[in-house]
């Protein structure tokens, strides 16, 4: 007997169809797109000198805030900023007067741009600039707003990066550089956060995927001409790659940490499986001690992992145990739950130096959590 599938799961596939099709028909709609988004831009496009100075490191942070820009925002700018970055930001909209004034004096530069293009569109916009400027930076972060970030106090993703000899990182890789990988793909760094260094940024691999990138609004083709083409260039060309989080360093935390920090671990776990769900729920109820139950749980943890994003599935192991000072803002189901239980773990005081305005804008985003109760497992 087949199970009836949850409405939010007939909801996600229904608009991952809706962009599919679209994308079928981006054939002849694309071309047509860009050229009128051309024939506009200039009109369209603000360009404002930020207070800060320019630096041989700079930042491109690309937002996308309609409702007006939030605190963390502006937090984000200052961090950058004291990390010895000048933030280049470029809004995918435009901004209020009063949005604008505090902006400008949080970066070096500002720029207002049509939506046109989600992410990738923004860092195209950046790298232009640059261009015009004749502004070759040293290092050069592209990140965008699709996270909280910085999330903890002690971030130090930017130092590890900055400290590594790959010339192409990422916060987040997803797959294995020396493979095998799902579907026989290569390794993808996530577009949510990267940095690029040195001789990379003249590499006819990185030019040449700028000079030759189309802009889309369409979802689908983004990930697939943006971030998996990106990776799949820059590592194909040779260039020494890394990301930071990866699922091999999620399972050598796992094998660090005690009974107890397990047992939270699950507590605080999104299994989107029914199956899995069970399974967790069963093993939270039992005694908690080394050997088989706590293999038994990195074994659900790590099934978790495996299923879906840790840094939404297993959230108290991918921020307090591994340091990942990002919440991602994705609406997918797991996310959603996975912002539940984080907020949960921070009303136990489970995650200590968590920033205070993003604590704050997740209360206001995820509102109620009728489902706190399960937690105590």
């Amino acid at each position: 007997m087949t199970s009836k599938l949850p409405p939010w799961k007939i909801r996600r596939e229904a608009a991952r169809l809706g962009q599919q099709i679209l994308a079928a028909s981006e054939r002849i709609t694309g071309p047509l797109k860009r050229a009128r988004f051309a024939r506009t831009r200039a009109a369209n496009t603000r360009i404002t000198d930020g207070a800060l100075a320019g630096a041989a490191k700079v930042a491109i942070f690309v937002i996308f805030q309609p409702g007006g820009v939030s605190r963390s925002v502006h937090d984000t700018c200052r961090h950058l900023a004291r990390r010895g970055y000048a933030p280049l930001v470029v809004s995918n909209g435009a901004l209020s007067d009063a949005d604008r004034t505090t902006l400008a004096a949080l970066s070096w530069r500002l720029i207002e741009r049509p939506n046109f293009g989600y992410d990738f569109g923004g860092y195209l916009e950046g790298v232009q600039d640059l261009g015009r400027l004749n502004r070759a930076p040293d290092t050069l972060i592209m990140m965008n707003d699709s996270t909280w970030f910085p999330t903890l106090a002690n971030e130090t993703v930017i130092p590890e990066m900055e400290a590594s000899t790959a010339q192409f990182l990422g916060a987040q890789m997803f797959g294995r550089l020396d493979g095998p990988n799902r579907k026989g793909r290569g390794p993808m760094l996530g577009s949510y956060f990267l940095m690029f260094k040195g001789a990379v940024l003249g590499h006819p691999a990185f030019t040449g995927f700028w000079a030759d990138y189309k802009l889309s609004s369409n979802k689908e083709i983004v990930l697939r001409r943006g971030e998996r083409a990106l990776s799949d260039r820059l590592i194909g060309a040779g260039i020494p790659a890394q990301g930071v989080f990866t699922r091999a360093r999620f399972g050598a935390v796992l094998d660090r940490l005690g009974p107890a920090e397990l047992h939270d671990a699950l507590r605080f776990a999104i299994c989107m499986s029914p199956e899995l769900e069970s399974r967790r729920a069963a093993h939270c109820a039992l005694p908690h001690a080394p050997g088989p139950w706590a293999d038994e749980a990195r074994a659900i943890l790590g099934a978790a992992a495996d299923a879906k994003n840790y840094i939404g599935s297993v959230p108290l192991v991918a921020i307090r145990h591994m340091g990942m000072p990002f919440v991602k803002k994705n609406n997918e189901m797991h996310y959603q739950r996975g912002r539940r239980a984080l907020l949960d773990a921070l009303d136990e005081g489970l995650i200590p130096g968590f920033d205070p305005i993003v604590h704050a804008e997740l209360e206001r985003r995820v509102g109620a959590r009728s489902d706190a109760g399960r937690r105590s497992g």
